[in-house]
């Protein structure tokens, strides 16, 4: 929380966000081991930091993020953690960097790459910062598949959410991760 305030994150938004990815993670938990290494906790921390680094600014936000949360101190997370907390931030939007997912010890890099995709998803839904147009979602998984299930006519009427939700899908595809959108 006082990472948040030092930053100026909206915690309205970042609260949103956090509660979509914890949904989003809770919905995937039983076939994608979401209850190891306190990935829910860390989870829903790097949801609530996404936005950090727009405190320097909005391009390449989730560079700048990635860059001040390895350089500040965060009380209750171990290095691992960190590091972890980090690389989820740092990816949260646009290329996925699956070495840096790599590069953290506190879990598998399956499950670190499982993570950043519920974040990206909760990130991109919560796209127009209201409770109001946040849409009900269901996702399935196959595998590494992720089916993601929306009210029927959500994805018309909220055009700019639809076409980052077909950019992420082809970002995912470019790491043989199957994103679709039902």
């Amino acid at each position: 929380n006082s990472v948040m305030t030092r930053y100026h994150v909206d915690k309205a938004h970042a609260l949103r966000v956090a509660e979509l990815t914890v949904d989003i993670a809770k919905q995937t938990a039983q076939n994608w081991d979401m209850q190891q290494f306190e990935a829910m906790e860390i989870l829903r921390s790097a949801a609530l930091l996404h936005e950090v680094g727009l405190q320097v600014a909005y391009k390449d936000q989730q560079r700048h993020a990635g860059y001040i949360l390895a350089n500040t101190n965060l009380p209750g997370f171990t290095e691992a953690q960190k590091k972890l907390l980090t690389a989820l931030v740092s990816n949260h939007k646009e290329d996925i960097d699956q070495g840096a997912l790599a590069k953290q010890s506190s879990t598998s890099v399956l499950l670190a790459c499982r993570l950043v995709r519920i974040l990206r998803l909760a990130v991109i839904l919560s796209l127009r910062r209201a409770d109001e147009v946040l849409p009900k979602v269901r996702v399935e998984v196959e595998g590494e598949d992720l089916n993601l299930f929306l009210p029927e006519s959500w994805l018309d009427e909220n055009p700019l959410s639809q076409a980052e939700l077909k950019q992420e899908a082809s970002y995912q595809a470019e790491h043989r991760w199957n994103l679709n959108l039902k």
